[in-house]
């Protein structure tokens, strides 16, 4: 795994045996499928990186909330001893990255209390991956405080 880049992929291009030897996409996952695929890839074949991006990615709706917050556990908890082997800070990046993603959906679907604890996780994996994200948890913290006591209508 050591210097695959270990990340997801948009346009992978992937040879026939690549797919008889680590199998599809974990389905049950829901989220961070491709992750956890290309991670698979990556330990058994290796992968290659190329430096110009191939595809401009356009997300659609959020996703579900609660798959995205059990994938990010069951991801991390399947790959977390592997990607540490690229380093433990890689580590804590990418579970931040992933804890961020998963805050973001419950803050679209207005779950914030469950939004506010992905952010804490976040930060707990690694506080300055995302500085933007650590100055705006007061922030967050207002919206909720408002709706829950109905003093403005959810501001």
């Amino acid at each position: 795994m050591r210097g695959s880049g270990s990340t997801g992929a948009s346009t992978p291009v992937v040879r026939r045996e690549v797919l008889d030897s680590v199998g599809l996409q974990d389905e049950s996952l829901r989220v961070l499928e491709d992750w956890d695929w290309m991670l698979r890839i990556a330990q058994r074949r290796g992968i290659h990186v190329l430096p110009e991006p191939l595809a401009v990615i356009h997300e659609n709706g959020p996703s579900d909330a609660g798959f995205t917050k059990l994938a990010t556990e069951r991801f991390l908890a399947k790959h977390g001893e592997d990607v540490r082997v690229v380093g433990s800070r890689h580590f804590r990046r990418m579970a931040s990255q992933h804890w961020e993603n998963a805050s973001r959906c419950f803050f679209r679907h207005g779950r914030n209390r469950e939004g506010m604890a992905c952010v804490l996780r976040a930060l707990a994996f690694s506080v300055g991956r995302n500085p933007a994200l650590a100055a705006a948890l007061p922030l967050a913290s207002v919206p909720m405080a408002c709706s829950e006591r109905g003093c403005c209508g959810g501001c």
